[in-house]
């Protein structure tokens, strides 16, 4: 039994150190990219969005804490990451966030319809969602985040 009790407290403790590193995680994507990050607890399927508000970004994860494998937190948590850093340049250019939101809502409703028409199949639909400019610009900033985030957290092996 005292095995048994040794092994949960080194659970216990890892599992410590995991939340502690996601919540480093969060706080140097708030200071790399001037927003500000909150973790909701929620059951699967775990997620993210970022939004603008109050003159700020503010970047959602959607996630139990306590079940989500760092490396899928990382991938979200960099991803909208990368919405922020795709909507600061946007906004930079002088297009105001509900416009940016527009026109990704007036595609997404053109890819919707296509499918609905059976022009499209789901897999040319995920397709067309990753070659969006906000998705693949998102993607590509997400794997720049990454490369930063492993040098620059001790720790972030992913």
């Amino acid at each position: 039994m005292r095995g048994g009790l040794r092994l949960r407290m080194e659970t216990q403790a890892e599992e410590g150190k995991r939340q502690k590193l996601m919540d480093t995680c969060a706080r140097w994507i708030e200071k790399r990219t001037g927003c500000e990050v909150y973790v909701h607890r929620h059951d699967q399927p775990f997620n993210g969005f970022a939004e603008y508000r109050n003159g700020g970004h503010i970047l959602h994860i959607l996630a139990d804490v306590d079940q989500i494998d760092f490396s899928l937190f990382l991938d979200i948590l960099t991803h909208e990451a990368g919405h922020v850093l795709y909507n600061q340049r946007q906004m930079a250019k002088g297009i105001s966030y509900d416009e940016i939101v527009e026109r990704t809502v007036v595609k997404l409703k053109c890819f919707d319809q296509l499918l609905q028409q059976k022009l499209i199949t789901d897999e040319e639909c995920d397709r067309l969602y990753q070659a969006m400019e906000e998705e693949w610009e998102s993607n590509a900033e997400k794997e720049k985040i990454l490369a930063e985030l492993k040098r620059g957290v001790e720790g972030v092996t992913v």
